[in-house]
């Protein structure tokens, strides 16, 4: 009898560390993703029009965004999983730490993942979890949600620590631009044509025994009035145009980095 107990309890015990496949510790149960042109009350025109830092004013009449999918992820080491450091004590080279990114001395904005990998060393790599296609272009301008229904391979996650989220998405703008002190001064059309870019940002998520049983994403692309600050139109209003389509061209670097730096947020309601 007690040969028989103690193998019905080693069983039990078993069964309790054991998943079958397709099986996880918690499950995806719903995610969508805002797209938003948000340009906020100091900058904002109406009608689409917006200013910037340097006086210009940006009309828009298209901010489309083409979405690829979402990807979350986790942070491998050569020995295993990345130990995740403290921002309140960020490691030297890395200042300000919050919102998920620390103020690096030379000016960049560094994902917190970025930092535990580059703390890691060569052996850290970022490995994909779960994957949702969306496969959509949508407005900005009218502030569409946008469900994503389905990851693969599976909406069940595993026992793991979700530390980047990563969209790839491209972007086009089209409008016009003139001096915001001289409305009746000459208008340049404005075309800007951005490539399917990684957006990335870190993210915290731990998934284990002790839960969470299911989880929902809220992650958002929002855009505010900032997006053109920097760029100086003064040579496409001698022209009447301004036309984009080299990423490698200045006007696309600076968008761009405004984009990675500022677009791209994500969060995790657990439970």
């Amino acid at each position: 009898m007690m040969r028989t107990a103690l193998a019905s309890s080693l069983l039990l015990g078993l069964a309790g560390c054991t998943f079958s496949d397709g099986t996880g510790f918690a499950t995806i149960e719903a995610a969508h993703l805002d797209v938003a042109f948000e340009p906020g009350a100091a900058r904002d025109l109406g009608g689409g029009a917006f200013l910037t830092s340097e006086g210009f004013e940006v009309r828009l009449q298209r901010f489309d965004v083409a979405l690829g999918q979402l990807t979350l992820s986790e942070l491998r080491g050569a020995g295993g999983s990345v130990t995740a450091f403290d921002p309140a004590t960020p490691p030297e080279g890395y200042g300000n730490c919050h919102n998920g990114h620390c103020h690096a001395d030379d000016g960049r904005l560094v994902d917190y993942a970025d930092i535990e990998a580059e703390l890691a060393g060569g052996g850290a790599t970022f490995s994909a979890i779960a994957t949702g296609s969306i496969g959509r272009e949508v407005s900005a301008l009218s502030a569409e949600r946008v469900p994503i229904p389905s990851f693969l391979p599976s909406n069940e996650l595993p026992r793991t620590t979700i530390e980047r989220a990563e969209l790839d998405a491209s972007v086009v703008l089209r409008g016009d631009v003139r001096r915001h002190a001289a409305p009746s001064g000459p208008v340049a059309t404005l075309s800007i044509t951005l490539p399917t870019t990684r957006f990335a940002r870190g993210a915290q998520l731990r998934v284990g025994r002790d839960g969470p049983a299911h989880v929902a994403i809220d992650a958002s692309f929002r855009v505010d009035g900032a997006l053109l600050d920097g760029v100086d139109f003064d040579a496409a209003l001698d022209a009447g145009q301004l036309v984009v389509v080299d990423s490698d061209a200045p006007v696309a670097i600076a968008v761009l980095t405004r984009l990675v730096e500022r677009a791209l947020q994500i969060r995790f309601t657990a439970h």
